[in-house]
Order: structure tokens, then C-alpha cells, then sequence
């Protein structure tokens, strides 16, 4: 997005990201996802990060509230009519291959 010309119009969802990540009964908690221990083994708040975030390297001043794309374009679908049941099970999915790489690979940065 940061290589398009300044012309070209972008979708602001930051109004929709966060209200999806920090109210729990919206689209039945789907983002919120309280079966995902942190490193520190402490359950995730509503306000939990990305659910890559265990995947990816946080340096010093880095954001903690950073949502993935697939997040990102999954709220902007819901809004456009997806059903929660749909979404949930895209969710689930990228949750599973999350496990599965820290499986794999031993990577688990802290949320």
C-alpha cells in the first residue's frame, strides 16, 4: 500500500479493527481468541494482539496492537456480509497453521 500514488483512495477499517479486538460480543468474539496462551502462559485480554504476533519479531518501540492482513481483510468482509460462522472458520484455520509452524519451528515471540 505504501508504493501506490497518494491519489489513490485507501479503506480506513481502524474504526472497525479495534472495535472488533476489544468488544467481545461483536461477531460473537471471533478476534478474540481466549484459547491462545501468551508466552508468559497468562490468557490473551480482548485487546490482545495479531494472532501472528507469536510468529513474528517485535522490536523496541514496535506496536503491540498491529493486526494481520488476513484480520484486517476479514473485518472488512464481515462488513460487507460474511457470515460470522464463515469468518470464524478462516480464523480457525490461520490459528491452526500459527500452532503448526511454532510446532515446527520452535518460534514463539512474545504477544
Amino acid at each position: 500500500v505504501n508504493k501506490l500514488p497518494p491519489h489513490v483512495l485507501r479503506l480506513d477499517l481502524s474504526d472497525e479493527i479495534r472495535l472488533n479486538f476489544t468488544t467481545p460480543e461483536m461477531n460473537e468474539g471471533i478476534f478474540i481468541d481466549n484459547n491462545v496462551a501468551s508466552a508468559s502462559g497468562e490468557e490473551q485480554s480482548p485487546s490482545a494482539p495479531s494472532l501472528l504476533s507469536p510468529l513474528r519479531r517485535q522490536g523496541k518501540g514496535a506496536k503491540q496492537d498491529c493486526v494481520s492482513t488476513l484480520e484486517a481483510t476479514i473485518v472488512a468482509l464481515l462488513a460487507l456480509g460474511l457470515s460470522v460462522d464463515e469468518a470464524s472458520f478462516i480464523l480457525n484455520c490461520a490459528r491452526t497453521k500459527v500452532k503448526r509452524i511454532q510446532e515446527y519451528t520452535g518460534k514463539t515471540y512474545p504477544r
